[in-house]
């Protein structure tokens, strides 16, 4: 299934898949917000895993089709704000999955140590749907 899943500080989680957002039964801006310890987005057999509370986005890049209609999805990419109280990023990637966790300098990994300079910016996680392939940044606003 290819969508989100948003886990919650009080253990609950809300799951959103593309068939729903394209039925109009789901929207990651109308659904619950607030309280979000981790998100999980899942494009076929490819994850991007962000853990560590704070605020979240979810978006997506398209490339229109001259002419005609149609567009064809080329990017997936969940964002986390970057809080005061987050010292540094772990970021991981483990072949199907890329998964970054705040404040967890455990087992391997590369390390961005975050500093006050971090502050209200956001690291992006992103898909190229095309080629498969993963990269994260971090940025000044959202995607």
């Amino acid at each position: 299934m290819n969508g989100w899943t948003k886990f919650f500080a009080d253990s609950t989680t809300c799951v959103g898949s593309d068939h729903a957002v394209a039925a109009r039964t789901a929207s990651w801006r109308n659904s619950r917000n607030h309280d979000m310890v981790a998100v999980e987005l899942t494009c076929g057999t490819k994850k991007l895993h962000i853990d560590g509370p704070g605020i979240y986005w979810q978006s997506d890049g398209y490339e229109a089709v001259y002419p005609g209609p149609h567009t064809t999805l080329i990017k997936r990419r969940i964002e986390k704000r970057i809080d005061a109280s987050d010292n540094y990023v772990r970021i991981r990637s483990t072949g199907d999955e890329l998964n970054a966790v705040f404040n967890n300098a455990l087992d391997g990994g590369k390390f961005v140590a975050l500093g006050a300079k971090f502050v209200n910016k956001w690291l992006i996680l992103e898909l190229n749907v095309k080629d498969g392939t993963f990269s994260y940044c971090i940025k000044d606003k959202q995607v």
